[in-house]
């Protein structure tokens, strides 16, 4: 590519910025609805006074709106401070430094009874879901294929 090309092309990469810019202040999402449209555009600009123009020809699909799952989760350091906060505070510092000077001292923590454990991981479950959420579906714009 020469230089007046690259040139143009940089100039050309301007002007879609520009109207990247303009399209998001003067797009709203609440005002489209899933489909296609078709668009044929011709837009004649100048950028540092050279002259350009752009022909697009394609559709623009809305895709509609999805469900997906969302995963909702309690902090494990919430879950220790509200199991830990019925203790006199002393007695809180105390657990935790007993359980993390016993984990750095034989990398793993204290045995536990195995029906307890069981009994905690099913208490975790409750404390961690998924709930639906929607979400906005693309908008794409795709091209006719060049001839």
């Amino acid at each position: 590519m020469g230089n007046a090309e690259e040139a143009r092309a940089a100039k050309e990469n301007l002007l879609y910025f520009a109207l990247a810019c303009i399209a998001k202040k003067a797009s709203n999402r609440k005002k489209v609805f899933p489909g296609e449209t078709r668009i044929v555009a011709h837009i004649d600009a100048t950028v540092n006074r050279t002259s350009l123009a752009i022909d697009l020809a394609g559709k623009l699909v809305i895709n509609p709106r999805q469900t997906t799952a969302k995963s909702v989760a309690a902090r494990p350091a919430e879950v220790i401070a509200a199991l830990l906060s019925e203790m006199p505070r002393a007695a809180q510092i105390r657990a935790l430094q007993n359980i993390g000077d016993y984990f750095a001292e034989n990398q793993h923590l204290p045995e536990t009874d195995t029906a307890f454990l069981g009994d905690c991981e099913t208490f975790l479950e409750k404390l961690n879901y998924q709930v639906p959420a929607t979400k906005a579906g693309a908008i794409v714009f795709v091209p006719d294929p060049q001839e």
